[in-house]
């Protein structure tokens, strides 16, 4: 693994030991709050640091960070979300829907916004693939191989075509 910081390989949980020295608390504490970890597991990354905090200091410092779990959503305009989603939905993303966009939009971006909001500017953005994920439509794939058994799907079955 890639330290978050320096890019360093052999980082253990995102940081590597020269960086976790030298990075302040309040930046460990934010790239684990926004990379998802629970209360619990934060104080237990952080521990592996040697730093050591109850669960209610966390959080007391989470408040003095200005970051919260529930109605955390900051002030950006819809035009800097619309930008981020379509650039979560190019590639495999145009497959995902609006949760685990939203999802990205907290990890990768820090962008905190309502769910709702998220599925309104992906109606807006690709209505035609809102339905299909809606309906649970599959999307159909066709397979060509160079001969009898060559081509396996995930799923475990044998697709061939001549």
């Amino acid at each position: 693994m890639y330290c978050i910081f320096c890019g360093e390989e052999g980082a253990t949980d995102g940081v590597c030991d020269e960086c976790s020295i030298e990075k302040s608390v309040e930046q460990l504490i934010t790239h684990y709050f926004h990379y998802g970890y629970p209360y619990d597991a934060i104080v237990g990354l952080l521990n592996k640091k040697d730093i050591h905090m109850s669960v209610r200091t966390l959080k007391r410092r989470l408040r003095s960070l200005g970051l919260r779990r529930k109605g955390n959503t900051t002030v950006i305009d819809n035009e800097t979300i619309r930008t981020a989603i379509q650039k979560e939905m190019e590639g495999a993303g145009k497959l995902s829907g609006y949760r685990s966009i939203w999802h990205a939009l907290r990890l990768r971006h820090h962008i905190h916004v309502p769910r709702n909001l998220v599925a309104e500017i992906m109606k807006e953005i690709d209505p035609v693939g809102v339905e299909e994920r809606r309906a649970r439509r599959l999307k159909r794939r066709i397979f060509t191989s160079r001969g009898a058994n060559a081509t396996w799907h995930m799923d475990g079955k044998l697709y061939s075509r001549y």
